[in-house]
């Protein structure tokens, strides 16, 4: 079972295809991190390089597995607000609607989906639990 490999297409900002599919033991629901490797990291003190930065670009579950390739969706989420229109409650007591024009509008937070940040193939892949 294969746990990394690289983006081979970007299809949309929410959407790429990747280099592992169900011969990788990747299944529908299977999860990703997607990113590239940044600059060398290196201790201050002791000069010893410790690696490379990983630049996140998002994470993803997989829509659609096949043989040797996957289609994989953003799973991030983000909150936005946004205003709707929405009648003013009815007075039964009265018959009338209460205090004010019939319409208000509402302020509301929605979480909606997220797309990858910057992704270009040759990104990076890794599975998540």
């Amino acid at each position: 079972m294969t746990n990394e490999g690289k983006v081979i297409r970007v299809l949309n900002p929410y959407e790429v295809v990747v280099n592992l599919g169900s011969n990788d033991g990747v299944t529908e629901g299977t999860r990703f991190l997607v990113y590239a490797l940044g600059e060398e990291i290196v201790d201050p003190e002791t000069r010893e390089p410790l690696g490379r930065l990983e630049d996140v670009r998002g994470r993803a579950v997989t829509k659609h597995a096949q043989e040797r390739f996957a289609t994989v969706r953003s799973s991030e989420k983000r909150t936005e607000r946004r205003d709707r229109t929405r009648e003013r409650p009815f007075s039964v007591l009265d018959n009338t609607f209460l205090s004010g024009p019939r319409l208000q509008v509402v302020t509301e937070e929605v979480e909606v989906e997220a797309p990858f940040v910057e992704v270009r193939v040759g990104d990076l892949v890794r599975r998540v639990s």
